[in-house]
């Protein structure tokens, strides 16, 4: 199989950084466009070992993960019952019988209690 010929990546400019982060209507696009700069520098424009290919698209990703507002990054924290579930497997999750639990919360579509309260109710 033929690999496909890589075209030689081309570094942006700081100011090509923050055109391009202005274009696409990021919010605080010149304090997005630095952080991003200085990012990448300091690891020498690479995705994990392989050199970066496409830093506009590396800049939608890093502003999709770091700085766009809830909505906009389809998220919006977990629910109330999500993150006591998310704080009871911090504490429990290494527990022979914690799975039994996870599916129970998830079949009810809530939290039965605690672990331990839960757990006190089942047979070992």
């Amino acid at each position: 199989m033929r690999k496909r010929a890589a075209s030689a990546f081309i570094k942006p400019t700081p100011a090509e950084v923050a055109a391009y982060c202005e274009a696409q209507g990021m919010k605080r696009p010149a304090f997005v466009a630095a952080e991003f700069y200085d990012y990448e520098e300091s690891i020498g424009w690479r995705v994990g070992k392989q050199p970066m290919r496409d830093w506009q698209a590396a800049v939608r990703n890093s502003y999709r993960h770091f700085h766009a507002p809830p909505d906009e990054a389809g998220k919006t924290g977990p629910t109330p019952a999500e993150a006591a579930l998310q704080a009871e497997e911090r504490k429990h999750g290494r527990h022979p019988r914690w799975r039994e639990y996870f599916v129970a919360c998830v079949r009810n579509q809530a939290v039965p209690g605690s672990f331990e309260t839960w757990l006190g109710g089942q047979p070992s």
